[in-house]
């Protein structure tokens, strides 16, 4: 996904993953594809990086799409709002398996789309709207 904002406008990307492995398929895709020099490559639980990010830097797109056993779409929308990533009106695209998120107690989001894809995933898109949003 992270590509492909790129490719339409997109200023840069951060790749996030603890895959060793599914990062090098992504760095030889960005090289592939000319936008190796607009990406950030980090092989790290996101957890770590969502704290060390907080202050530093923002986004106004993010794609979450862990692995489905791990289940934590809803952690990682709560460390992303209290470490103040989110820029106000930026949209997050969640993509989770049988975890259960429950979009209607998420403070601070507007529920976009939410769409069931099979018995096992879900997909929601969420636009930021921070304090405004629980007015």
């Amino acid at each position: 996904m992270g590509l492909e904002a790129l490719s339409r406008g997109a200023v840069r990307a951060v790749f996030i993953d603890e895959g060793r492995d599914a990062m090098e398929i992504i760095k030889e895709n960005a090289k592939k594809t000319g936008f190796y020099e607009k990406s950030h490559f980090l092989v790290s639980d996101y957890r770590n990086h969502l704290r060390k990010a907080a202050g530093r830097e923002t986004f106004d797109i993010v794609f979450i799409d862990p692995p489905y056993a791990m289940a934590c779409c809803t952690e990682a929308l709560r460390r992303l709002t209290e470490a103040e990533l989110l820029l106000m009106g930026a949209l997050v695209v969640l993509e989770s398996g049988e975890e259960t998120i429950d979009t209607e107690a998420l403070q601070g989001f507007e529920v976009q789309k939410s769409t069931a894809y099979g018995k096992k995933t879900a997909v929601h898109i969420l636009l930021y709207r921070g304090d405004e949003g629980n007015e």
